[in-house]
């Protein structure tokens, strides 16, 4: 089961490596993917959304501070939304893991999740991932 929080991948050196750093203006940021487990759920259950990044440092000790915007959409209107003004991103690739939980009332339906990450010079990438909330009855086709 996973526990919110980060966890590093890969050593900052190896993305150094990987992502040709030395060519790039830095710091640089690169949000690799974003997941969402489980993709069919209930009203009411426990959500976990993981992205996935890579940082290129200016200098090796570097933190870069990223202001992560979440909105949850359903049938295209915004139904949740919350602001973190201060994800620290780290050098090398970071695992994110962030959890949020369905209200009981939540309609039966396709959803997506929406996360913006803006960095300090005003670049924002964005991942979207759907999910689909569903009782039992409904899986049943009941």
């Amino acid at each position: 089961m996973r526990q919110p929080g980060e966890q590093i991948e890969t050593s900052p050196d190896q993305v150094w490596d990987d992502l040709e750093c030395a060519k790039r203006q830095r710091p640089f940021v690169r949000v690799e993917s974003m997941e969402v487990v489980p993709e069919m759920m209930n009203p009411g259950d426990r959500v976990n959304y993981r992205i996935i990044y890579a940082m290129c440092p200016l200098n090796p000790s570097e933190v870069v501070k990223a202001r992560v915007l979440r909105k949850i959409l359903f049938k295209g209107e915004q139904v949740a939304s919350n602001v973190n003004d201060a994800l620290e991103l780290k050098p090398g690739r970071w695992v994110v893991d962030s959890f949020f939980t369905l209200p009981p009332e939540s309609p039966v339906g396709v959803y997506s999740l929406e996360v913006n990450l803006e960095t300090p010079d005003r670049k924002t990438q964005k991942k979207v991932r759907s999910f689909v909330v569903s009782n039992e009855n409904y899986l049943m086709g009941g």
